[in-house]
């Protein structure tokens, strides 16, 4: 869903220059541990603030059923 708004290559370079070592540390990570970085670390607030609002709207709609 980062990737959507910003772009693959923003939410990779977060954790590494080089795309492959991204991956993989992407890979390594929980979804909770993957949200906190996002959450921390992009340097562009509309990311965090995306996903945020996903995060809730799935929550919501969890509820629901």
């Amino acid at each position: 869903m980062v990737a959507y708004v910003n772009g693959a290559g923003a939410l990779l370079r977060i954790f590494d220059k080089n795309r492959h070592v991204s991956i993989d540390k992407i890979n390594e990570l929980t979804a909770d541990e993957f949200y906190q970085h996002i959450q921390t670390k992009h340097p562009n607030a509309q990311a965090p603030s995306y996903l945020w609002k996903i995060k809730n709207a799935y929550k919501s709609i969890a509820m629901i059923d």
